[in-house]
């Protein structure tokens, strides 16, 4: 287990910032246990996908992510 991660239940009240769509784990998500390290989440409805890095989940568009690193400092 990493120091840092998601809990696989904190999908229960995840949902997608743009249309409030449910999120699903993507394939390649590296899970252990009850516990997500990395990988991506699926919006159900639009189909967005958010990256988890470090096992935070990441809620912002690709768009967003390719200006700003949200994991670095200020």
């Amino acid at each position: 287990m990493s120091a840092i991660a998601m809990k696989l239940e904190a999908l229960l009240f995840l949902v997608c910032p743009i249309d409030k769509g449910s999120l699903h784990l993507g394939p390649t998500t590296t899970v252990t246990e009850d516990d997500v390290l990395e990988g991506w989440l699926r919006c159900a409805v639009c189909g967005t996908e958010y990256p988890i890095y470090k096992g935070i989940p990441v809620l912002m568009p690709k768009e967003i992510l390719a200006v700003v690193d949200p994991l670095s400092g200020p």
